[in-house]
């Protein structure tokens, strides 16, 4: 599910004239020796090394740098949203836990409501350090699904 929070950024990113890995992507797809899942794979490991200066994703999710959501559109008690305002680590487990998985159901609305009701409750560092596994160095290939991280193995040994 974070993927899907990371995905909407890249993409955006890929988007921006700004982005140094376009001319690289746009060959890679038209030479076509790539699937699309291996070219995806490229996309997002460059874009979490470059776009993210290799940041842990603990600390990118805690310092809201994947957050999507505009909690301007969200029913939230005052003090929620004044708390939501300065807290983007809120804002993100508030996104990933209401985003919708694939039998249609939310990732963790007792979460969603937690926030909704007490967002001064969660240590948000400690959530985000658990949920990758308590490490501080820059782990993007092993949280990659397997077969995007055989592709980005695969491709720095013929480098």
């Amino acid at each position: 599910m974070f993927y899907k929070m990371i995905n909407k950024k890249r993409e955006a990113w890929l988007a921006s004239k700004d982005c140094p890995i376009t001319a690289l992507i746009n060959y890679i797809t038209t030479t076509g020796k790539m699937r699309d899942a291996q070219i995806e794979a490229i996309s997002t490991y460059l874009f979490l090394k470059i776009a993210y200066d290799n940041k842990p994703l603990s600390q990118l999710f805690y310092s809201g740098a994947f957050n999507n959501i505009d909690i301007k559109e969200i029913e939230l008690k005052s003090n929620a949203r004044t708390f939501l305002n300065n807290n983007p680590a809120a804002v993100a487990l508030l996104e990933y836990a209401s985003l919708i998985d694939d039998s249609g159901a939310m990732v963790s609305p007792k979460v969603v409501k937690q926030i909704k009701d007490n967002p001064e409750s969660i240590d948000y560092e400690s959530v985000f350090k658990s949920l990758f596994y308590d490490i501080s160095y820059t782990d993007y290939l092993f949280s990659l699904p397997m077969g995007e991280r055989v592709i980005i193995v695969t491709g720095c040994i013929n480098a």
